[in-house]
């Protein structure tokens, strides 16, 4: 059986390809505008989170000692389904939307840790 080639002019009004290859990048080039904010974007909002993390993490040093830093992020990756091996840096990823969930979490944590006494460990 022989196979036939079909051989068309390589201008882009005879190739569909080309076509759809120019219309797939212009839908992507569209997508990436409207893209949704990431924490990294927002410094501030940042800066609020790593604030409330060290407040959860000050707080725990009267009866975790040098651990509450360990204890604290384990904790949280935990509790966001978090992977042991992502770094701190994982969160500059996470939607904007997701911050206010973040820091919710944490000022339970300081509340937590404000109520608990080195002696009842």
């Amino acid at each position: 059986m022989r196979t036939q080639i079909h051989t068309s002019p390589s201008t882009r009004l005879f190739n569909p390809c080309a076509i759809d290859a120019a219309a797939t990048l212009a839908r992507h080039a569209e997508r990436r505008l409207v893209a949704a904010r990431r924490i990294g974007d927002a410094p501030d909002v940042l800066a609020a989170i790593e604030a409330a993390f060290g407040r959860v993490v000050t707080q725990r040093e009267a009866w975790l000692g040098e651990d509450a830093y360990a204890a604290t992020l384990s904790a949280f990756k935990r509790d966001f389904g978090m992977s042991v091996l992502d770094s701190w840096d994982t969160l500059c990823h996470w939607p904007l939307s997701r911050a206010t969930q973040v820091l919710h979490y944490l000022n339970g944590r300081y509340a937590e840790a404000l109520g608990r006494t080195p002696d009842a460990c």
